[in-house]
C-alpha cells in the first residue's frame, strides 16, 4: 500500500485556458500549492480561422504566468499524438522550460 510514514498529496487543478488571466483565481490556486494544469486541447473554443491565434495567445499567457509567479510545477494537457497539433504542442512547450519550472509530460 505504499509508504504511509510520509504521505504526500499533490493537488492538480485543471483549468480552462481562458482563466489564465484571472489573477484572483490563479493566486488562490498558488496559495493552495495546487499544480495548475492547462488544457491545450479541449478548452480552446474557436473556429478554424482563429484557432492558431488563440493557441499562441494561451501559450504566451502561460509563459507570462510562469515568469511572473513563483510556480515550481505546472501541467499541460496537449493534443493527441494523432493530431495535427501534437508536434507543435511539444515544440511550444519545450520553449517554456526554464530553471524555474519543471514540466512533466
Amino acid at each position: 500500500m505504499g509508504n504511509t510514514n510520509n504521505p504526500h498529496l499533490m493537488i492538480y487543478q485543471f483549468i480552462d485556458s481562458s482563466r489564465i488571466r484571472n489573477a484572483h483565481y490563479i493566486n488562490s490556486l498558488i496559495k493552495c500549492n495546487a499544480i495548475i494544469c492547462f488544457d491545450l486541447e479541449d478548452s480552446i473554443k474557436s473556429d478554424k480561422n482563429n484557432y492558431q491565434q488563440i493557441r499562441t495567445s494561451i501559450l504566451r499567457d502561460i509563459s507570462e504566468l510562469i515568469c511572473n509567479n513563483e510556480i515550481s510545477e505546472i501541467g499541460i494537457r496537449i493534443n493527441s499524438s494523432l493530431s495535427d497539433y501534437y508536434q507543435e504542442d511539444i515544440f511550444n512547450i519545450s520553449k517554456l522550460l526554464s530553471e524555474y519550472c519543471h514540466i512533466v509530460f
